[in-house]
């Protein structure tokens, strides 16, 4: 069996946006995944509502993603596979964080698998996977403006090439027709089920299953 960490934001979480709850496990992607690969494989799931690359969120304390990830790798080892997909809280205007900065915090998380999978003697494969770019209405709330709908445009080509440096593989969920919901951000539960889909592709030719 090949155990799988999912390390995301509320989009792995699986945030309702018109609930403020949570999806039902059987209708978030990570959930979709699980039941299309079976036995074959273990899905861990930790997505966290407004989770970053490595910024500190200057409301709610605990969304540094960096410096939680080696508590969740340590959690669920041996790891088979490591799913990295951050960025998208990133873009908010509080961070004043252009491209490049988000990227190089997505590189460190990157390195940081690869430390842990050399430390522990582990053989993670890591798949980052750019998130689907901010929808216009996300500019109706006070975290997204224009800027950040540009940013969150280019993480795809530098998330590409920061995965080719490190020898990871690479996906854009930007790609894949991903429907957002009424915020612009997180996706509707047919985005989940579009999602799996295409995560279910990744993940068997990732692992070779």
């Amino acid at each position: 069996m090949k155990q799988i960490l999912c390390y995301g934001d509320s989009n792995t979480h699986g945030y309702d946006a018109f609930t403020g709850g949570r999806l039902d496990y059987t209708r978030r992607w990570t959930g979709r995944v699980q039941k299309a690969l079976g036995e074959q494989s273990l899905l861990c799931e930790a997505g966290l509502n407004g989770r970053t690359c490595g910024f500190e969120d200057p409301e709610v304390p605990g969304r540094n993603g960096r410096a939680m990830l080696n508590c969740a790798l340590q959690t669920h080892k041996p790891l088979g596979a490591v799913v990295l997909m951050l960025g998208t809280n990133d873009c908010k205007t509080c961070y004043r964080a252009d491209g490049p900065a988000i990227a190089g915090e997505m590189e460190k998380l990157v390195e940081q698998v690869a430390q842990f999978a050399r430390l522990t003697g582990c053989a993670a494969r890591t798949l980052v996977v750019a998130p689907p770019p901010l929808g216009a209405e996300s500019t109706a709330f006070r975290y997204f403006n224009a800027q950040s709908l540009a940013v969150s445009r280019s993480l795809s080509a530098l998330y590409r090439d920061l995965a080719a440096r490190h020898g990871a593989a690479f996906a854009d969920a930007g790609t894949w027709d991903i429907p957002l919901d009424f915020d612009g951000t997180h996706f509707t539960p047919e985005g989940h089920r579009r999602f799996a889909l295409r995560m279910e592709q990744e993940l068997r030719t990732l692992l070779g299953l």
